[in-house]
């Protein structure tokens, strides 16, 4: 076995180093072991001079090799911060020069975030009107997708005559407790009704009209003035998106007189349009009617002519309670009675 001769400790200690600029300078360093293992894994001794310059090497390498790898690690630390990662929550906030874009048309189509006042805001039509006209329950909560109308809906008479809302509950004198009754019955026997017997009478209550403008001279619009043709409470009232509630219900006395809102000419008088049980319709003017629904006994005839205020009919029964179903019309239209009425 080849020996190598010992390392003292002296010459461990005595070592030297070359930096970056080439000038040799003393540097003590103490590591007899670490020399020790380093030469008898080499056929050759190292020299003295020779492990001076690997250490001197070591020292200025090491430092530049971390140098490197922290520039590296700070260059993709920057590729990152510029990439086009965003943090995982979806931003609300709208840029201050955006503006909602303004709705036109008769209907609208509601999108997610929309509310009812940012949906009166931008179609010009009040909140409460887009409620009413469509019969909106919750209005502070709005579906998505749902179609809203923004404009008043024309119903025409083809359809069937009348039914109920709820709109401003005005009362006129006062007598028994409101009803609140949600009259099933009354629904039931409107929606039994045909679309050929509707078509039937309105072509029968139309032609009579014509004939009856050339016998009567008919107040104008302005000279009109309405009354309630009972005294009672309004447990219903007029809702246009509901096409069973067309009018009013009033509460009464069963058998009590019904008078008429104003004079007029009996243009339709029978029980022929189903869901309405004894019908009396009176044409006040070219472009106004009045209807009254579900009478207990019918007092005047078709082609008869009334005046404001005489009784035309006794108060009857609809689902056990004694009920008026009562509803203007203009040009064929369903009005809010109580926008009429005083």
């Amino acid at each position: 076995m080849m020996k190598f001769p010992a390392v003292t400790s002296q010459k461990a200690q005595t070592l030297f180093q070359l930096d970056r600029r080439g000038d040799k300078r003393q540097r003590i360093h103490h590591d007899s072991r670490t020399l020790v293992d380093a030469a008898k894994r080499r056929l050759i001794p190292p020299t003295n001079s020779q492990l001076c310059f690997l250490h001197g090497v070591i020292e200025i390498l090491l430092p530049a090799m971390a140098l490197g790898m922290l520039l590296i690690l700070l260059m993709l630390s920057a590729c990152s911060s510029n990439g086009e990662w965003r943090a995982p929550y979806e931003s609300r906030v709208t840029s201050p020069g955006a503006k909602p874009s303004a709705i036109s048309g008769s209907a609208y189509v509601v999108q997610p975030g929309d509310t009812l006042g940012s949906i009166a805001l931008r179609s010009g039509v009040s909140a409460r009107n887009i409620s009413d006209w469509n019969g909106l329950k919750t209005p502070d909560h709005l579906r998505s997708g749902e179609r809203l109308q923004l404009r008043k809906p024309h119903r025409s008479v083809k359809k069937s005559l009348p039914s109920v809302n709820k709109s401003s509950e005005k009362k006129p004198a006062a007598e028994p407790r409101a009803v609140t009754s949600r009259q099933p019955e009354h629904r039931r026997q409107q929606q039994a009704g045909t679309a050929k017997q509707t078509e039937q009478i309105k072509q029968s209550v139309m032609a009579k009209m014509d004939e009856s403008s050339k016998r009567h001279n008919f107040l104008p619009d302005s000279k009109l003035h309405w009354k309630w043709p009972v005294k009672g409470n309004v447990v219903k009232s007029y809702r246009p998106s509901d096409p069973g509630r067309r009018g009013i219900l009033i509460s009464g006395v069963e058998g009590k007189g019904i008078s008429a809102t104003e004079s007029g000419e009996v243009v339709y008088s029978d029980d022929g349009l189903t869901g309405y049980g004894q019908l009396i319709i009176i044409k006040h003017n070219k472009n106004y009617l009045s209807v009254y629904a579900h009478n207990r006994k019918r007092l005047v005839k078709e082609g008869e002519w009334v005046t404001r205020g005489a009784q035309i009919a006794t108060m009857g029964r609809l689902s056990g309670k004694a009920l008026l179903h009562f509803e203007i019309r203009h040009n064929g239209d369903a009005e809010n009675p109580l926008e009429y009425l005083p």
